[in-house]
């Protein structure tokens, strides 16, 4: 087989699952058999393995009869006592692998296929994790071994020695001067082993004398992690369980979330239900159905806020035709609410005051301030942003999914529009310097996804400008605001913000919370 086949249809193969455990941990004593929310910390990882639908012993190498005796407590197979030479402080894991295969040879004639490697110290991984790793494991047959993965809180290329009295990059890139200072999304991703699942093949280390070997799988942890080596470490892994469990014992419902898209966890709190549209928002007609319903859930990780409806809901259609509608009409009808805007004085102007921070944050960032600028205005609807811009010498293109929007645009703001939604399809013919998405992701399910699109249009030296509403500050007037209303399916926060622009692959570079003139309560920031 080449090094690149996959195997759709893995065979049958025999599946070990070796915790190491000994009984000398210095920075938290006896970490192993500690009581954790409950219940030993080597327990979690016993109980992991015993719900995997592929793994068929689970045996504890350990050199301590106590956590052999809690091992068989939880029906792990402790058939050997690890001996002490490969149980010191700086025992690598090849000897402790090497040890348990060379005995299982010896006295069982048993020889696995494939060892799967699961540290007590990560209590948080599920059984569902550990069988997609082996099923993504079994598909690469050419593959010596797979760890689990997540990307790095930091990028190293942004990191520093002290070489004397000065700093010193820690790592140079070889095609980008000053890597340090380069926007994130121009680096190379950096990955981070976690303490979660380790897989390797028996002939890895028979033959290669390693439990990674030379090709390693990733399998990327998309959740919050923890390696326990010190008592804080062990008291958050605990916190999180004992949340973890409240919160699956809490009010339940179809509509719940599974996992935060932003942060990773499954906690949620219900904190409003709708059994109508809000009362001050437009006519939509997909929301005029006697089986409306909404729920609210707010992450209590992140304190993002999911709007989650029950009834139907066709984004295409909704911003084809709905949307520019129910809120303003007539393409004739959409002419005056924009003049009327446009008119409004300063002190009553949401867009005046857009308009001037987006043009303070260009001026400070740019050495020639008097050039022309270019802006892709993304969900664009009656267009005074942009037209507002064109006033002050921007070159302004915008993208609206309605037709009425994209012909006053045109026709009536004399600028350059393009009729579509933002999708994977959408063609990236031009870049520019700032790209702006205001009032438009929480109106998708994928927000992160949108941002992505958005970003293929963002020039190398330009930035991204967004606006959402600001969930956490407009839930203390109460839930009939329209920071709520029937098209949004979020409202933020600023750490889902700052996690929302991490997962984009940008870096956050300006936040602010704002009350505008309109009275809403508004997030934004702007990215590179």
């Amino acid at each position: 087989m080449s090094e690149q086949t996959i195997i759709t249809e893995p065979a049958e193969l025999d599946i070990l699952a070796l915790i190491p455990a000994r009984g000398g941990s210095k920075g938290v004593p006896n970490k192993n058999i500690r009581d954790v929310a409950g219940k030993p910390l080597i327990a979690y990882s016993i109980e992991t393995a015993e719900q995997s639908g592929y793994i068929d012993r689970t045996i504890v190498s350990t050199d301590s009869e106590e956590i052999a005796a809690v091992a068989r407590g939880y029906d792990a197979e402790v058939p050997f006592l690890r001996p002490a030479e490969y149980a010191q402080d700086l025992t690598p894991d090849y000897p402790v692998f090497e040890h348990c295969l060379d005995w299982l040879q010896e006295n069982e004639n048993y020889e696995p296929d494939i060892i799967v490697h699961l540290r007590p110290t990560g209590p948080l991984r599920t059984a569902d994790e550990v069988d997609e790793s082996i099923e993504k494991f079994q598909q690469y047959p050419n593959a010596d071994s797979l760890r689990s993965v997540q990307p790095v809180s930091k990028n190293p290329y942004k990191m520093w020695e002290i070489d004397g009295d000065y700093l010193t990059p820690f790592l140079k890139h070889p095609e980008i001067d000053e890597a340090y200072n380069a926007p994130r999304q121009s680096l190379p991703e950096v990955l981070e082993t976690t303490s979660d699942i380790g897989l390797c093949r028996r002939e890895t280390i028979i033959k290669k004398k390693s439990i990674l070997g030379d090709q390693i799988l990733p399998y990327t942890i998309d959740r919050l992690t923890v390696d326990i080596d010190t008592l804080t470490e062990l008291w958050l892994a605990e916190h999180m369980i004992v949340s973890e469990d409240l919160s699956s014992s809490k009010k339940s419902s179809k509509l719940r979330p599974a996992v935060c898209e932003f942060c990773g966890t499954t906690r949620f709190e219900l904190i409003h239900t709708y059994d109508s549209p809000l009362e001050q928002e437009p006519n939509y007609e997909f929301a005029s159905t006697n089986d409306y319903y909404r729920e609210v859930w707010k992450c209590e990780c992140c304190n993002h806020m999911y709007l989650i409806p029950e009834f139907g809901y066709d984004i295409e259609r909704i911003y084809q035709d709905d949307y520019m509608e129910s809120n303003y009409g007539s393409v004739e009808e959409i002419h005056s609410k924009f003049s009327t805007i446009m008119d409004l004085p300063k002190s009553e102007s949401n867009n005046y005051h857009r308009v001037k921070n987006v043009n303070r944050f260009i001026n400070n960032r740019s050495e020639d301030i008097n050039r022309e600028w270019t802006l892709y205005d993304i969900g664009t609807s009656l267009g005074v942003f942009p037209a507002q811009m064109k006033e002050k010498g921007w070159e302004c293109t915008i993208l609206d999914p309605d037709s009425r929007a994209v012909k006053h645009a045109r026709e009536y703001i004399g600028i350059d529009a393009q009729e579509g939604l933002l999708t994977p399809d959408t063609e990236v013919d031009t870049q520019y310097d700032l790209v702006s998405l205001i009032k438009v992701l929480e109106h998708n399910p994928d927000p992160i996804e949108l941002l992505k699109l958005g970003k293929q249009f963002v020039n190398d030296d330009g930035y991204i400008y967004i606006e959402v509403p600001d969930g956490l500050t407009a839930a203390k007037s109460g839930y009939q605001r329209m920071e709520f209303n029937s098209t949004h399916f979020h409202a933020f926060s600023p750490i889902s913000v700052s996690m929302l622009a991490e997962s984009a692959g940008l870096e956050l570079l300006e936040f602010e919370r704002v009350y505008e003139p309109s009275g809403k309560y508004t997030l934004r920031a702007f990215f590179a």
